[in-house]
């Protein structure tokens, strides 16, 4: 274990390499602490009803939770172990239940509306305003037994939220195929080379196959063998379910679903709404359910004589070129790649060759630079082909605040932003973790990369759902600016989830 725990060196920017699972228990123990301390100190009767005074106090701490906690959700999500998985699941509990119970705080909320709208700037007054929606949406108003049983509400869609994540996971993990040199018949060369020195590191003959995107999306577009890509594709869309194969059925989430479909409910009801898509949309745009049926339904009509025409297209294709009278879904992206080769003598193998790791990561970096005004550069990694990139803001100097007044390095669109703020008198350099999976062997050997060879590898689910769990809480302390709204919606609009 470190000298000095990395979770808690929160001047710098999140060492990765550094961080292990024995630093995750000690870490929010210690942070959680310090933020009930931050919570009572502001919510104490003698504790003044001001903006500024508040987010001195309890925002720092809370970032600095934040901050720590996230890194560790990253890390749960892209270099998941037993380890750290029991590290993870060990804290959560602890982690949901001072989230639920920060956006439910009476005391708190109180404090809140007794600040003078009139002592606020513009986006101050809107960040004020969603925080006390966002109490109402976290329980603040509850009494009693439906103040309890929402509590126990979140806790329990964490874990479910999380171990759901985890079943993705194994079930991926879990899935392998060998198969012989005839079956990967079309496939690409780096792909043949890697599957079958997968199989060989392991000591067995073929070609090793999974269901993560490097390995699988090559296949589905690739492989001539039509019944490859259907053993392949039954197995990648039962993932996790009572229809995949009897030996990968104890990763059956179907019962999770249900009891989460049931916890949303009961906690829409508790809230005063009539389900849980009238209470997910209570701090977002859209102004009800059928209002996101009506534009979904419409974009589809639009949409839909395109889709038509190219479907076929695929078939006229399908039947003309390799005599395939009726496409099974496994057949699809194939004819997709042959059409586009036959159409326009375009081959996404042939292209990729152009694409090589470091030359996509340098486009992505300019980009990011000419948005943000930021300069990106490799940091502390994980592994060798595991790149962390903080983004470092170039050339401001000095201290000031945002439109929310909250301290901050001047620069431009620094309001617009998740910006450079200062804990303990330290610039809090703002903070971008990207995960972006693939076989680093292939880029090695190969020299090729490709974006959409994406793993299939879970993303941060457990981490949102905490978020998500406790969307109440986090806006307020990390408040964006919204367009004016209504003050006497019951649910207004005005999309500022940070989560």
């Amino acid at each position: 274990m470190n000298s000095i725990n990395p979770l808690l060196q929160l001047d710098a920017l999140p060492m990765f390499d550094r961080i292990t699972p024995q630093d995750v228990g000690p870490a929010v123990e210690q942070l959680l602490a310090q933020s009930e301390q931050a919570l009572q100190t502001v919510t104490a009767s003698d504790f003044p009803a001001d903006w500024l005074a508040i987010a001195s106090v309890l925002d720092v701490a809370v970032e600095k939770f934040g901050r720590a906690w996230g890194a560790v959700s990253h890390l749960n999500s892209v270099c998941d172990s037993p380890e750290l998985r029991a590290a993870y699941n060990a804290s959560l509990p602890r982690v949901t239940e001072f989230w639920t119970r920060l956006g439910a705080d009476e005391r708190l909320y109180a404090k809140y509306r007794a600040i003078d709208p009139a002592h606020l700037n513009p986006e101050q007054r809107q960040a004020r305003h969603n925080a006390l929606r966002d109490f109402v949406l976290g329980g603040a108003e509850l009494q009693g037994d439906a103040r309890a049983r929402f509590a126990a509400i979140q806790e329990r869609q964490a874990d479910l939220s999380q171990k759901f994540s985890e079943n993705a996971l194994d079930a991926t993990e879990a899935f392998g195929y060998y198969a012989s040199e005839a079956e990967m018949a079309g496939v690409p060369q780096d792909v043949f080379e890697r599957t079958r020195a997968d199989a060989q590191a392991l000591g067995l003959q073929g070609h090793r196959l999974t269901l993560k995107m490097p390995c699988y999306l090559p296949i589905m577009q690739f492989a001539h063998d039509a019944a490859l890509r259907q053993k392949l594709y039954r197995a990648y869309v039962t993932r996790a379910s009572d229809q995949a194969e009897p030996e990968l059925q104890n990763f059956d989430n179907t019962a999770l679903m249900h009891e989460l479909l049931s916890l949303r409910k009961e906690e829409s009801a508790l809230l005063g709404y009539a389900n849980f898509g009238e209470l997910s949309l209570a701090a977002k745009m859209a102004s009800s359910p059928q209002h996101v049926t009506d534009f979904l339904r419409d974009l589809a009509s639009r949409a839909r004589p395109f889709a038509e025409q190219d479907l076929k297209d695929l078939r006229r294709f399908a039947q003309r070129q390799l005599g395939l009278d009726d496409p099974q879904p496994w057949d699809w992206a194939y004819l997709g790649e042959k059409l586009k080769e036959e159409r326009f003598s375009f081959s996404e193998q042939e292209v990729k060759q152009y694409f090589p790791l470091q030359k996509v990561l340098g486009g992505l970096f300019q980009i990011v630079e000419t948005l943000f005004e930021d300069q990106a550069r490799p940091g502390a990694g994980l592994e060798p082909q595991r790149l962390f990139l903080p983004h470092r803001a170039t050339g401001h100097r000095g201290a000031g605040r945002d439109r929310v007044g909250r301290p901050v390095l001047p620069g431009p669109r620094s309001a617009d932003r998740q910006t450079r703020r200062r804990l303990d008198g330290r610039c809090a350099q703002p903070l971008a973790a990207t995960q972006r999976r693939d076989d680093p062997d292939a880029g090695r050997t190969s020299g090729v990369q490709l974006f959409r060879q994406r793993s299939g590898r879970r993303s941060a689910q457990a981490s949102t759902a905490v978020a998500r769990r406790c969307h109440h809480a986090v806006p307020r302390i990390w408040p964006r600016a919204t367009p004016p709204i209504d003050p006497g919606r019951r649910a207004p609009g005005g999309g500022d989830q940070w989560c």
